[in-house]
């Protein structure tokens, strides 16, 4: 998987963020740095993959995994998990920042398999 952002990854984080801010007016959103890490907080990842009617990321694509893994960097524990799936619609994807507005294809990101391997619903992790 490649990793990159689309308009469509940017809005669904700005509404998780929205929906936490509402509902767990305990959690803070600070700017992911190295010293914000180094304390050890609860962090939120996530895929949004796009899979064939087997769920998996090869083949004909007719929608999409959206996967969220909430750890404690504290514990090193997984706090939550949660996998939904949503139909494809037919529209032209849109890069969400200029970097991938400049990167026409989709490459294999090592980093981002790695992660991935650690989701729910990737047969790959077992």
């Amino acid at each position: 998987m490649t990793g990159d952002q689309s308009v469509a990854t940017r809005r669904i984080r700005e509404r998780i963020a929205a929906l936490a801010r509402e509902r767990h007016l305990e959690l803070s959103r600070p700017a992911f740095t190295a010293a914000a890490v180094a304390q050890q907080p609860l962090v939120m990842v996530g895929t949004f993959t796009p899979v064939n009617g087997a769920n998996q990321t090869s083949g004909e694509r007719v929608g999409y995994r959206f996967c969220l893994v909430m750890a404690d960097l504290g514990s090193g524990r997984t706090v939550a998990k949660s996998v939904a799936r949503a139909p494809a619609r037919r529209r032209r994807r849109q890069p969400g920042a200029p970097f991938f507005r400049q990167s026409p294809v989709w490459s294999e990101d090592p980093a981002i398999t790695q992660l991935r391997q650690h989701l729910p619903g990737d047969a790959r992790r077992r």
